[in-house]
């Protein structure tokens, strides 16, 4: 107990130490090694284990919020004092949730399978939303579209699912979960075929955080509830991914184009943050230097309305249509920014309070996610939402974790306990052989 005390104490000290010096620097190169080096150690003292947020949230915050200091540094970008300024203010901003999740470790080792699930009901959902995705994804490669934006413009003019993927990806982490808890063994087939589905998909709709998204669940649920990596390998396996992602920007809709979108410059920090990372900084700078009059805490309204009508616009969309309409009339969009929200709204202070509350619920659902395997589920298929809000706002956590995980997940499960309690237990025997692709057998 002494040593996790004294462990928390010069953790703390170390963020002290380093907010001082921050602070006190007008070095925009020495506070981005300040940066790395602050969530470098982060992860050292959680031991690098994955499920922590230290470890998959923090690398993902560093990239989406340095990514202007790193292109200034790399001559990409002009310097100038924002630079140094949002720098800082992206650092302090991440201390408050640094300190609310704490470097507290959970552990899944009393998880255990609800004997009452049965996988093949899973396996019968899954296939469904599988076929319809896949005839999505023909009607793509025969409409003659050749890029995301096209796509997203003409969605009445092809067969289109809303929410399918995400379906998909639900059903595949519940069959992902139940195998590894009930049968202790990790179905690699399977998810290598979901893997290489989801990579054929980004290659016709240009949708990589398909492929992501799948990836990281698999990673997650494979070492949380599975096997252990090494911290070496986690690490090499996290660089490879960070690697892929300029990669997959390059490949954009490769299936219906026939070419690659020539965005590879060969210096691959550039690439790196050139691609995915650059818009959520980018919008923080403009929105700072735009001035405009805090909204004090309306965008909230405005994300919360959202979240029950697509009627209703989010912060992201006000923002692209007040500084790239010509962006949004061809289709696109430029993202946002969740640490731009906050400013917008309380200025440096909202930033905090942003993080803070972000802070919170990640640590809420990963404190619970060790209850059982439907809270462990929740947590770990949120974790890519929580990732692609820094470059959105809270309409999009709202609609990421709650529409798209908490109530699906919910349903899924009503929709199974009301087919095992309306059965008999002889035609519920009979159903579940006829899933198992068993004849029954008369006693």
């Amino acid at each position: 107990m002494n040593s996790i005390y004294f462990k928390k104490g010069l953790y703390y000290i170390f963020l002290s130490l380093m907010a001082i010096y921050i602070y006190l620097s007008d070095n925009y190169k020495i506070i981005l090694i300040a940066f790395l080096v602050t969530i470098l150690y982060s992860m050292i003292c959680v031991k690098f284990t994955l499920h922590h947020p230290f470890v998959w949230f923090l690398p993902f915050y560093f990239m989406y919020s340095c990514s202007s200091a790193v292109l200034t540094w790399q001559d990409v970008k002009p310097f100038s004092d924002n630079v140094v300024f949002l720098l800082k203010a992206s650092w302090f901003s991440m201390l408050p949730l640094l300190l609310i999740i704490n470097t507290k470790i959970g552990e899944y080792h009393a998880l255990k399978p609800n004997k009452r699930n049965n996988i093949y009901f899973f396996f019968i959902v899954w296939g469904g939303a599988l076929l319809l995705n896949s005839l999505s994804l023909v009607s793509i490669s025969l409409s003659g579209f050749t890029n995301k934006r096209e796509i997203n413009s003409n969605s009445d003019q092809i067969f289109s699912v809303s929410l399918g993927f995400s379906l998909l990806i639900l059903v595949f982490s519940i069959i992902l979960a139940i195998s590894i808890l009930s049968k202790k063994s990790y179905p690699y087939k399977f998810v290598i075929f979901n893997l290489s589905f989801m990579f054929i998909a980004f290659l016709i709709n240009g949708e990589r955080d398909l492929f992501l998204r799948v990836t990281l669940i698999s990673f997650v649920l494979y070492y949380t509830i599975y096997k252990r990596i090494k911290s070496l390998y986690l690490i090499l396996i996290g660089i490879v991914t960070i690697f892929m992602i300029p990669v997959m920007h390059n490949l954009k809709n490769f299936w219906i184009t026939k070419e690659t979108n020539k965005t590879l410059s060969g210096n691959w920090i550039v690439d790196i943050f050139s691609s995915e990372f650059t818009s959520a900084s980018n919008n923080l700078r403009i929105i700072y230097e735009a001035n405009l009059e805090y909204k004090k805490g309306e965008t909230i309204i405005w994300d919360i309305l959202r979240f029950f009508s697509s009627d209703y616009h989010s912060t992201t969309q006000w923002f692209n249509e007040i500084f790239f309409p010509e962006v949004i009339a061809t289709g696109g969009g430029r993202g946002f920014s969740f640490l731009g929200e906050g400013y917008l709204n309380f200025g440096l202070t909202g930033m905090l309070i942003w993080m803070a509350i972000l802070g919170l619920i990640i640590k809420f659902l990963y404190f619970y996610s060790r209850k059982n395997s439907l809270t462990l589920l929740i947590y770990i298929i949120s974790m890519p939402t929580f990732i692609y809000i820094l470059r959105a706002d809270f309409s999009n956590l709202f609609s990421g974790v709650i529409k798209q995980v908490v109530i699906p997940l919910f349903l899924l499960y009503i929709l199974y306990w009301i087919l095992t309690q309306i059965l008999p237990n002889k035609n519920r025997d009979y159903l579940l052989d006829t899933m198992k692709g068993r004849e029954k057998v008369e006693r």
